[in-house]
Formats: C-alpha cells, structure tokens, sequence
C-alpha cells in the first residue's frame, strides 16, 4: 500500500506542476473521483487506529487536499493533530475484536492500494502524454525494432539482396 501511495503521490506532484493537466477538465474530474475514494479508504482505516475527531475531513469539498493529507499520515504513521494518551493494559478479552479489526485493516488496505495504484497510472499516464516523464515502453519498443531490422538486414541476407539490386547484378535466392 505505501508503495502505491507514493507512485501516486509522486505523479500527482509531478502533474500538480503542469498548467496543461490543471486546465483539462476531464483530467480534473477524474482526479477528483480518484481522489475521494482514496481519501475515503484512507480515512476508514486510519479511524480504526487513530481518533477519527483529529484526522483531517475526508471529503474534498471541505477539504481538497484530504487525500494528499490522509495519505501523508497513512505513510509517516504520525498524524500531525493526535497527542498521543496512554492506554489500558491488559484487556485480554479483546482479541475476537482484534482480529475482526485486522481483517478490515487487510481488505481495506487492499482497496486503498488497488485504488492508489489506479491513480497513479493514470496520474502517470497524464504526465507522459505532456511530456513531463518519458514513458520507458517507447524505447525498447525502439531497441526491438532496430534489433528486428538488424537481424533480417544482415543475417536474412536482405541487405546484400538490396544493395545488388541498387548495382544492377541479379542475386540468386
């Protein structure tokens, strides 16, 4: 999940800095969708581990950088409002509602990465397509080709076959 999060939040920076992804309004309505669903998941799981009351507001009409902030603590495990109160100890009893919690941690930090990882390929996408990143896939799709041209060039003997063509001889198959 962390690891998701901060492709995510690497691309969104990097598009945050593009006039261009700013102006475009289904890129932006897109975000925004993306957005509220992390900002969502994030705020359900930290809930459980942090008091709800300190974390920031998850909906992005109050707060447009909900998701930008929740996952921030998501990742640094400290958020910035929340004194930290010495707790009970020894509630052995507890531990049916431990493993409940954990299972919801475990299906909702699955969802919270599935859809950090949606963002940040599209985020990542956007950022391609104007230029700001380069997309690795172009240049060994490139290499494969020139290898594949290298390959029927000189060892399928098509060059040799073209090059006697241009001179006038005739080669034998």
């Amino acid at each position: 999940m962390q690891r998701s999060l901060r492709a995510w939040l690497r691309y969104r920076l990097i598009n945050d800095r593009c006039p261009a992804c700013m102006a475009s309004p289904e890129f932006m309505a897109q975000r925004q969708a993306d957005e509220q669903r992390i900002a969502t998941q994030l705020y359900t799981l930290l809930a459980e581990v942090f008091d709800g009351a300190a974390l920031p507001n998850p909906s992005l009409r109050d707060n447009p950088q909900a998701a930008t902030q929740l996952a921030e603590i998501a990742l640094t495990g400290k958020p910035t409002a929340i004194v930290q109160e010495p707790e009970a100890q020894g509630l052995i009893w507890l531990w049916p509602v431990a493993i409940v919690a954990g299972a919801a941690a475990i299906v909702i930090t699955s969802a919270i990465r599935n859809q950090a990882e949606l963002a940040a390929e599209r985020e990542r996408l956007e950022c391609i397509k104007i230029g700001a990143c380069t997309d690795t896939g172009f240049w060994l799709k490139w290499g494969a080709l020139l290898v594949g041209g290298w390959i029927v060039w000189e060892k399928l003997g098509v060059g040799q076959r073209i090059m006697a063509m241009a001179k006038g001889k005739r080669v034998s198959a």
